[in-house]
């Protein structure tokens, strides 16, 4: 018969679907309202995956394998994650992939196996894009290199957008080498080049 609440305590077998309407919800719940005990789905080989609650977080356990999958009605993988040193990856319907590499920090933008830190791959003009908000704005994007504990800045490359010219700063030297937009100017030591090449 229906009824609004069914309380139940221990394990529960059931064959053959479960319709739960009307927003309704299964709730697992615990005497000191924090732990609760593991819940899991089961098939004929045993448990397959386990969700429980646990100190304000909510968690899934692979039970049999470390991989998790959710695939799109082509029962292709379009999100996975590989838990043991594996890679992790996100996929769009054309087989694009955003990944993460467990064991080495790697990510890839086009590819689920980077081979560096950042990894980019395509099959037509693979772009990396550095874009301010602003037009003219004089901080328009940088490239920073860096070593050391520190963090100090050896070498920046960045784009001025006020006045239209890349330029290369070394940590002792500031505009040590500066292209022109307009003009395609270069200079070394000066932002100021009135030929094609200027040594100040």
């Amino acid at each position: 018969s229906a009824t609004d609440t069914i309380s139940l305590s221990g394990d529960v077998d059931i064959s053959g679907d479960i319709d739960i309407s009307n927003e309704k919800r299964i709730r697992f719940a615990s005497s000191d309202g924090v732990h609760s005990d593991d819940t899991s789905l089961r098939r004929a080989s045993g448990e397959a995956i386990r969700f429980r609650y646990d100190k304000n977080a909510f968690i899934f356990d692979a039970v049999e394998n470390d991989n998790w999958e959710i695939r799109n009605s082509g029962d292709s993988p379009v999100f996975k994650i590989n838990t043991n040193n594996g890679t992790t990856f996100f996929s769009g319907s054309t087989g694009k992939f955003v990944s993460f590499g467990h064991s080495n920090g790697r990510v890839g933008i086009g590819t689920s196996s980077p081979q560096e830190l950042l990894h980019i791959q395509s099959d037509s003009d693979p772009t990396l894009v550095i874009s301010s908000t602003t037009i003219n704005n004089e901080a328009s994007g940088k490239i920073s290199f860096r070593e050391g504990g520190s963090n100090t800045e050896r070498v920046n490359l960045r784009y001025d957008g006020h006045v239209n010219q890349f330029i290369i700063d070394t940590e002792q030297k500031s505009n040590a080498f500066v292209i022109d937009r307009a003009t395609g100017n270069v200079s070394l030591g000066t932002t100021t080049a009135s030929a094609e090449l200027e040594i100040y």
